[in-house]
């Protein structure tokens, strides 16, 4: 992964019910008769049987994504993460339903980031991103219109007139990467004026950066840094 604010990627990209809801708040104060174990990331399982695909990841089973920072490339520190769970795990029709939960190492809340989603419903190729607070009754609404994107999303060249929104997929060293966020060109942007969130079919959520991360640094999956 190299960094969105780095010359060599500039290159390459530039060319429920209310009880439910309930449980789902009661499970992110950290209850533990709510929350399902959560396994370590790794290889999905397809939902029905279905072949893997970008989103499925999310929703298949309870596992925890540890993000660590390598925003110093030779010396990442795993003592500051970002810890990322998924869970409230269920299905609302035809998608499978997840709420996300994004925390530091330490217990922060880091949620709030920029193109971080905190709840997500995926229905075969497509993925809607939803409030957190979004019961069964309103995932159901919003599955009935588009989807946030398909698989894999078509690439977004930022732009002025798109609000500086981005999209690109690419072929790294664990396969293929989809990266969602924006990248302001102005003159004199610093790393804050970007933020992105990567995903893998593989590997689930694989990194954050700029306004999407803690103080705006890196995090990514072990030995994921230069995907």
């Amino acid at each position: 992964m190299k960094r969105l604010c780095s010359t060599r990627l500039l290159a390459a990209v530039i060319l429920a019910n209310f009880c439910q809801l309930d449980v789902a708040v009661a499970a992110d104060r950290g209850d533990a008769r709510s929350a399902p174990a959560a396994r370590a990331v790794g290889t999905p399982r397809a939902l029905d049987g279905a072949k893997p695909g970008l989103w499925q990841p999310l929703v298949a089973a309870a596992t925890t994504w540890k993000l660590i920072n390598y925003n110093i490339r030779k010396e990442p520190n795993e003592d500051d993460a970002v810890i990322v769970t998924n869970y409230d795990l269920r299905r609302v029709g035809p998608a499978a339903v997840a709420r996300l939960r994004w925390k530091t190492s330490a217990g922060e809340d880091v949620g709030s980031g920029d193109h971080l989603p905190q709840q997500v419903a995926v229905s075969g190729n497509k993925v809607w991103f939803l409030p957190l607070n979004a019961d069964d009754e309103a995932v159901s609404k919003a599955l009935a219109g588009k989807p946030t994107f398909g698989d894999p999303p078509a690439d977004v060249r930022p732009t002025r007139k798109n609000k500086w929104r981005w999209v690109h997929t690419n072929s790294g060293k664990h396969g293929s990467l989809t990266c969602i966020g924006h990248y302001q060109q102005d003159d004199g942007c610093e790393d804050t004026c970007t933020g992105m969130v990567c995903f893998s079919a593989t590997y689930g959520v694989v990194a954050v950066e700029g306004t999407s991360s803690p103080n705006f640094e890196y995090y990514a999956l072990k030995d994921h840094q230069d995907d």
